[in-house]
């Protein structure tokens, strides 16, 4: 393999990031310098180098000085948030670039050439904007940004890569540091196909290791806010505390956690937590797993009886109550034999062999699904009165990606020659609970009554996150588009034209490719050939392909392919003579 093939996994996290590369037909994670496989999210100025530091060296520092680093700062990607570290501010993109690029010096130390293409994990339910902002973070890294997976996915495909010859439908339940994914996939001979998704973004072990903290001191009467202000040093070293007690409640019935002074504290203080104030601590954020769980079930159409594994992603899941959770809601013993941390980086690795055609998975079909709906604003009449502010889905969530959607709109008002589209991302019926994404406005629509001019909206959706958006006056002909990331402005012409390309690939109809053009002629011509039953037989398996290529899910039309294709020889060989 040379250099310019090479591209490697990521899995950026919130707490802990790995990387991993596919060779010798399987994935491996690579170590640090430290011979780990995790390397620390945290980012710190070192005063002894005057540099920005990063991994365990840069967490141990920052235990020690919170005001002097950045920990967590995933959680913020997509938006303003900035980080003090020393005399200057970062925001998330940047200290995320940070992290990949003593990522991407890490694998160039152990493949001993340099690495320059990557494919980056990120949650599940991040939306447009966080998805943009990964691959600028990993660009600012000197990345070429080959993909953006989402995690349970990913950990899916490593899941899956080791049961190729079966046939299965399950559940990858992802409870990161910082975030929570329940994906439902389908693997079905070398497709592994997802049938939904669902999370939160804002939900993972820290927040676990908070809960703690907040118990403890609420024993010592301290509040949590003002010691953050007052004594950060005091707060980092009861939250290492408290991480270390919520690892060993896993296993013993009682921790002691010893609280260091703090706000009218006059000494230290050490308190007993048992296994059961753990489960009344934690029962709020548990409370907080059922809605997704419940989501993800009810978009992949299926009962939990149905599935036939739950798969644990992410350190979090370690906790015997999260197994317990899962157990209960999903009615099955979860799988404990792949390595929580692990995992979503080994998916990442082979999901690099897919973009580089490595030949150990050249017969491999990998989907994924949009974690949101996107759709346009829309105005009803309602007693009379045309009232705005509705949203109306294009692309609906759950839909198999990448895609190319089109809805039909008309105008609302008399003569109406100017029409303005409003873009959200969201499930709300109401476009003020969705995320705004951007705005498209169009001119020359022909004068005439309400309800007259028929729009065409087309939104082409890519698995980096990148929409783009086009309008069609039917009776002019006229087109409008363009193409929505989080910040316009920093995606140069040539990037966009490289975008616009890529994305006319998704709108063309995949009926119009040679290979499935040929065998529906083929099939046509067969059916004209046939007796009664047969031709019931080849028009079911016609209609099941054609029916694929409307719905343009690259699963579905490889397995209509396939079916209608083998009919067909079948069909063919008993007629030949």
């Amino acid at each position: 393999m040379s250099e310019e093939d090479i591209i490697i996994g990521i899995d950026l996290g919130t707490t802990n990031s790995v990387v991993a590369i596919f060779r010798d037909g399987k994935a491996q994670v690579l170590k640090n310098d430290l011979d780990e496989y995790l390397t620390p999210s945290v980012v710190v100025h070192d005063k002894k180098t005057e540099s920005l530091v990063t991994g365990r060296i840069a967490k141990d520092i920052y235990a020690l000085n919170p005001n002097n680093g950045a920990a967590t700062f995933k959680r913020s990607m997509g938006n303003d948030q900035m980080y003090t570290i020393g005399d200057k501010k970062y925001g998330s993109v940047e200290l995320s670039a940070y992290i990949l690029k003593s990522l991407k010096m890490q694998a160039e130390t152990a493949l001993g050439c340099d690495v320059n293409r990557a494919v980056i994990t990120v949650p599940a339910y991040f939306d447009e904007a966080q998805r943009f902002a990964t691959i600028k973070a990993g660009e600012i890294a000197g990345f070429k940004v080959e993909r953006i997976i989402n995690e349970p996915t990913a950990a899916a495909i490593a899941y899956g890569l080791n049961k190729r010859e079966s046939e299965s439908t399950f559940l990858v339940f992802d409870l990161g540091g910082g975030t929570f994914d329940v994906c439902i996939m389908e693997l079905f001979e070398g497709m592994l196909e997802v049938k939904s998704t669902a999370g939160i973004s804002m939900l993972g072990g820290e927040d676990f290791t908070q809960r703690l903290m907040g118990f403890t001191l609420q024993k010592v009467s301290v509040n949590f806010e003002y010691a953050e202000i007052k004594t950060p040093e005091s707060v980092m070293l009861l939250r290492k505390r408290c991480e270390i007690a919520k690892r060993e409640l896993s296993d013993k019935d009682v921790v002691k956690i010893t609280i260091p002074k703090m706000g009218k504290m006059k000494e230290e203080q050490t308190i007993e937590v048992t296994k059961e104030d753990s489960k009344e601590i934690f029962k709020p954020l548990l409370d907080r797993l059922y809605s997704p769980c419940r989501t993800a079930i009810r978009g992949a159409d299926i009962e939990p009886q149905e599935l036939d594994e739950v798969i644990l992603v992410g350190g979090a899941t370690r906790m015997p109550m999260i197994r317990e959770f899962v157990e209960k809601i999903f009615t099955r013993a979860p799988l404990t034999n792949i390595d929580p941390d692990l995992a979503v980086a080994e998916g990442a690795a082979i999901q690099a062999a897919l973009s580089a055609d490595d030949e150990a998975v050249q017969d491999w079909v990998v989907t994924d699904v949009a974690s949101h709906s996107m759709g346009v604003e829309v105005s009803k009449k309602i007693g009379g009165q045309r009232i705005a502010g509705y949203f109306s889905p294009i692309i609906h969530r759950n839909t198999t990606i990448p895609t190319s959607r089109t809805q039909s709109y008309c105008t609302i008002s008399n003569n109406q020659t100017r029409m303005g589209f409003d873009i959200y991302e969201g499930e709300s019926r109401y476009t003020k609970d969705n995320r705004l994404i951007g705005s498209l406005d169009i001119e020359g629509i022909p004068r005439g009554p309400e309800g007259q001019e028929s729009i065409l909206v087309t939104f082409t959706y890519d698995t980096n996150g990148l929409l783009e958006v086009e309008v069609l006056i039917e009776t002019t002909k006229k087109k409008f588009n363009k193409i929505f990331t989080h910040n316009a402005k920093s995606i140069s012409e040539e990037e966009i034209k490289k975008a616009k390309k890529r994305l006319a690939e998704l709108k063309r109809n995949p009926s119009e490719k040679p290979i499935y053009r040929d065998l529906l002629a083929r099939a046509e011509l067969l059916y004209q050939e046939l007796i009664s039953d047969q031709k019931k037989q080849l028009e079911y398996m016609l209609d099941s392909f054609e029916s694929a290529l409307k719905s343009r899910t690259p699963a579905e039309i490889k397995k209509a392919y396939k079916d209608l294709k083998d009919l067909c020889d079948l069909l063919d060989g008993g007629l030949r003579w």
